[in-house]
């Protein structure tokens, strides 16, 4: 990831991830997802969300994808731009965020 952590993806987590189809039909997003990931945040239970913007094509995609205090892939949920907005109005400590590019 941009910070220089390296997220361990396990047989299991990446069969949990595959679930959604989206995943299923272009796993190179889950690279994708993990290599853009722009700001870290504290979740629940020890686990951290990560917010991931990337381009595809033409368009933008946006994922949420939660990691484990272990730095294993949890889930990766690519989301819209309302969700996006969802999580950004939340108040949960930042852990890490990309620096602007002069």
């Amino acid at each position: 990831m941009p910070n220089g952590e390296v997220v361990q993806v396990t047989l299991d987590d990446l069969y949990h991830v595959i679930v959604d189809d989206r995943i299923w039909r272009h796993p190179e997003r889950i690279e994708a997802a993990l290599a853009n990931v722009f700001e870290i945040r504290a979740s629940y239970s020890s686990r951290r969300l990560a917010l991931s913007r990337w381009n595809e094509g033409e368009t933008i995609q946006l994922a949420a994808v939660v990691l484990t205090g272990e730095s294993r892939l949890w889930s990766i949920h690519l989301i819209d731009e309302k969700r996006f907005q969802r999580y950004n109005r939340q108040r949960s400590e930042v852990l890490w965020r990309q620096s602007e590019q002069p």
